[in-house]
């Protein structure tokens, strides 16, 4: 399974012209790891543009993740490109990436490639992490930043102790985020209902009709998740560094329950 970031799967300041030249320089460098022996440079060049072709991987800030999967890979190959320069990718805030990290694994895994997925992502954002490796001088350096600051060893968790956090979600602006960070944070399942707001049911109920009205929005979800009882105060942590205001009554709310027994795992 993935350890760490490898050398081999690294280039930077490459002399890129567009889209379908990236593409072609990450199958180049994923091609060189043993995961992917039975497959072509041409094979994994069409995988990627077939997920490019469902909604661009190109994010904020120069950034780009680039993701595909394969039958039957044991593990996972993670990779780096730079380009010396911009180029368009479609981002989500329309401007050029430079800095595209590429992600390669089975598609019986989905769980983990989420899980890995939402790390590095995380990791850009709330670590600065791009520009870190915007700054690297070379290949090196940027298996050292990249390494150190994500790990992506899988440990024994049978026997650790396990807590189950619930977050509920009334306002509808934070939910992606939340849901986002979660997911990169996941031991055992992670679960989203659907719920409803108990005042859609409360105002229906004569005596206290008159405290909400018909039109009130009843928007309200419920994420649980299944994790480690060491990783909680971090996930509290980044919780509260997306609600900034969640102890002010902002439509979210968070408990933590710790597990006596809990086995197996959930697709998500």
């Amino acid at each position: 399974m993935l350890k760490t970031l490898s050398k081999d799967q690294v280039e930077i300041d490459v002399d890129l012209k567009n889209k379908e030249d990236v593409l072609n320089c990450i199958a180049a460098a994923a091609k060189k790891n043993a995961l992917l022996s039975e497959h072509t440079q041409e094979e994994i060049k069409e995988k990627l543009c077939m997920r490019e072709q469902l909604s661009s991987t190109g994010l904020d800030n120069k950034v780009a993740i680039p993701h595909c999967s394969f039958p039957n890979m044991s593990g996972f190959v993670v990779g780096l490109v730079r380009t010396k320069e911009p180029i368009e990718f479609g981002a989500l805030d329309g401007n050029k990436s430079q800095l595209f990290i590429f992600i390669i694994g089975s598609d019986v895994q989905r769980n983990r490639h989420i899980k890995i997925l939402s790390s590095i992502s995380q990791a850009l954002i709330q670590k600065n992490m791009y520009k870190m490796l915007f700054d690297a001088k070379n290949e090196d350096e940027v298996v050292r930043i990249f390494n150190s600051e994500i790990d992506f060893s899988e440990e024994d968790l049978q026997s650790d102790n396990k807590s189950r956090i619930t977050v509920t979600v009334q306002n509808e602006a934070y939910f992606d985020e939340i849901l986002h960070m979660l997911s990169g944070e996941v031991d055992g399942s992670l679960v989203v209902y659907e719920t409803e707001s108990a005042s859609k049911y409360l105002h229906k109920i004569p005596l206290l009709a008159s405290f909400w009205g018909v039109s009130e929005n009843y928007y309200c979800r419920v994420i649980t998740i299944v994790v480690r009882q060491v990783s909680v105060s971090s996930i509290i942590r980044k919780i509260k560094e997306i609600v900034p205001d969640i102890e002010r009554g902002c439509g979210i709310s968070l408990t933590v329950t710790d597990l006596s027994y809990s086995i197996g795992s959930l697709d998500y």
